[in-house]
């Protein structure tokens, strides 16, 4: 359970959890996030109602924001595993006197006297060494793929592309979401499909005109090409 974990154990879950449910970028994000932008919020019964955190100086012109909700699995939720984080550090923090008011949120050497604020790398180095534990090639897949897997993810999901870009904070004028970001696990599937259907042999009917047909003949290409289409408004020919 999230509360017998050490520190650093508790600090690298709390990461992980806060980058797969933030979808923000490792490095100048949550590698820049400090202590005093987060903020767990309960209400009058005690009830946990969710955590908000801010970065003063995101890669964006203006301050990012990110609102995350308790989950009903306890041991997977972000927002609960920030808080125990946050008050287990809470009392060392306030007595480590080379931490001033805008040290990191994550902690270099957080089991030792000497903690100090972590660079932005760490962060993505800590993720690093998480995603080899669990025998996943890092070549291929680094951290920042986190964000990409969640989004996508989300989006497979059936929770809209506006609300996911809102979410993470990508623009809503742009395509960056979709062209970089974007990757459903079926993709090649349904490139394989569509391939599947154009090189077909079989004579398909393209529309209510029984007579209308469509036959595409690849044959030793590009000398030997056939496109035969007739007798329908709704049948489009390509000719060289």
């Amino acid at each position: 359970p999230t509360t017998a974990l050490s520190l650093v154990q508790l600090q690298q879950k709390t990461l992980v959890l806060l980058a797969i449910a933030s979808m923000w970028r490792i490095r100048s994000d949550l590698g820049r996030l400090q202590w005093r932008d987060v903020t767990i919020y309960r209400d009058h019964y005690g009830q946990l109602k969710g955590l908000t955190m801010i970065i003063r100086k995101p890669k964006e012109s203006q301050a990012k924001v990110s609102n995350l909700g308790p989950v009903d699995d306890q041991e997977v939720c972000p927002v609960l595993t920030t808080e125990v984080f946050m008050e287990k550090t809470r009392s060392m923090r306030e007595e480590t006197s080379e931490l001033g008011p805008d040290h990191t949120f994550f902690l270099a050497y957080i089991d030792r006297e000497d903690r100090r604020s972590i660079k932005p790398a760490t962060t993505a180095s800590w993720l690093k060494t998480l995603i080899a534990c669990v025998k996943i090639d890092t070549e291929q897949y680094k951290p920042h793929f986190i964000r990409a897997a969640a989004a996508t993810k989300a989006v497979l999901q059936r929770i809209p592309i506006q609300t996911v870009k809102l979410h993470a904070n990508w623009s809503l004028r742009t395509d960056t979401f979709e062209r970089y970001y974007l990757r459903p696990n079926r993709q090649h599937q349904r490139g394989a499909e569509i391939e599947t259907a154009i090189f077909s042999t079989e004579n398909r009917t393209t529309s209510g005109d029984e007579r209308a047909a469509t036959a595409i003949v690849v044959e030793n290409m590009p000398h030997n090409q056939q496109v035969d289409a007739r007798d329908s408004v709704d049948v489009v020919g390509t000719r060289p």
